[in-house]
């Protein structure tokens, strides 16, 4: 399985639908909702989310 580090851009895309990325962050997350892929976050990714 795939582990990946995202990026607190894309988290953004999707939480706040940003339309020129949302397919592809969607697509991502989908991906594992499904568990094909790990999706990692850094910890600073949540302070600068809120």
């Amino acid at each position: 399985m795939d582990r990946l580090l995202v990026d607190t851009n894309i988290v953004l895309d999707l939480l706040a639908k940003r339309e020129d990325f949302l397919v592809e962050a969607q697509e991502l997350f989908t991906l594992s909702d499904r568990k094909e892929i790990q999706l990692f976050v850094s910890s600073l990714t949540f302070a600068n989310t809120y």
